[in-house]
């Protein structure tokens, strides 16, 4: 056991010294990501160089010179290690705490990533996800949540000094179109629970779905929707985006985080202000932590029905929170 510890952290070391060769290399050079050819050739050549250096006794050799080059374009051109649990479609969390990287697979069960990785590596994975978003990660904003992977994923990451290294978790919203049928085939609800559910969304009923993270909230919000008549009109409002229901009638709401001057910014209150004005039939709120919950009790005196989330031990403890809330 400690052997293979040791080859590990050699690796490791190996890789760092490597990828931190060709960061500097691209700089200096000026390569585009784009160019494909070019930036392999000298991945290539540096691996090379590497194994050189080696055989002349200056390090110890790598064991797989392709197997590195493979992780290095990796890294630099795609999520590193981390690509292919993005990409599973059997993972639908994974976490980040500085260097360390696990995920819950398709049994529920906690892995840790067999490939070594590195806090910065890690920070610099985190960013190329944030490139695509409006969102930065900064001292000034070292709390940040936002929509990744085209929109099919949640991220929620600090940074140091709020936490003492990069923390992140990254959720996959399933693309599975769920139903309440589909949710009674596959034991979550019970024949009556699913006609009592169906019959609500037929007549505006409110509803307050509660339960701890994870217990698929947002996958029974999902089932929901679809059962709302198509000349309904539904207006969903969340923090960050993670129901992914087609509307025939309304539109989904996303709120907005301050600039960096701290201007611009688009909470849940308002977001749910402006929905009463737009004739909804429905107004559905992903998550009820703040002033939010008041303006539902708005909605209900406006006669317009609502649906929302909160965590929350049970039903009874779910009215004490949205009270609490608002």
């Amino acid at each position: 056991m400690a052997n293979r510890l040791l080859v590990g952290e050699e690796f490791s070391d190996a890789y760092s010294t490597i990828r931190d060769q060709v960061l500097e290399e691209l700089e200096e050079r000026k390569l585009e990501l784009s160019d494909q050819v070019a930036v392999r050739e000298m991945v290539n050549d540096i691996v090379g160089n590497y194994q050189r250096r080696a055989h002349l006794g200056e390090t110890r050799a790598l064991s797989d010179p392709a197997e590195m080059t493979h992780r290095i374009l990796a890294s630099i051109t795609d999520f590193g290690p981390m690509t292919e649990l993005f990409t599973r479609p059997d993972i639908e969390e994974v976490f980040i705490e500085g260097a360390e990287v696990a995920y819950i697979d398709g049994s529920g069960r906690l892995q840790g990533l067999n490939v070594p990785t590195t806090a910065e590596e890690n920070v610099q994975i985190v960013e190329r996800l944030l490139s695509t978003t409006d969102r930065h990660l900064d001292a000034k904003s070292p709390i940040v949540q936002a929509r990744v992977l085209g929109g099919s994923a949640r991220l929620s990451v600090t940074i140091p000094p709020i936490s003492d290294v990069v923390s992140a978790t990254i959720r996959k919203h399933s693309m599975r179109r769920d139903s309440l049928q589909s949710l009674m085939e596959r034991g979550m609800l019970s024949s009556p629970a699913a006609g009592l559910l169906r019959a609500a969304m037929h007549a505006n009923t409110s509803l307050v779905l509660a339960g701890s993270p994870g217990t698929g909230k947002t996958t029974l919000v999902s089932a929901l929707l679809s059962a709302v008549p198509p000349n309904h009109c539904i207006r969903v409002c969340e923090e960050i985006r993670e129901i992914n229901v087609p509307i025939l009638h309304g539109q989904y709401y996303e709120a907005r985080p301050p600039a960096m001057d701290g201007s611009g910014e688009i909470g849940l209150r308002q977001l749910v202000k402006f929905c009463l004005a737009m004739r909804p039939d429905i107004i559905v709120v992903g998550e009820v932590r703040g002033g939010e919950a008041f303006e539902l009790t708005r909605a209900i005196n406006a006669g317009t029905g609502f649906m929302c989330t909160v965590h929350s031990n049970s039903a009874y403890d779910a009215l004490e929170a949205l009270v609490n809330a608002a």
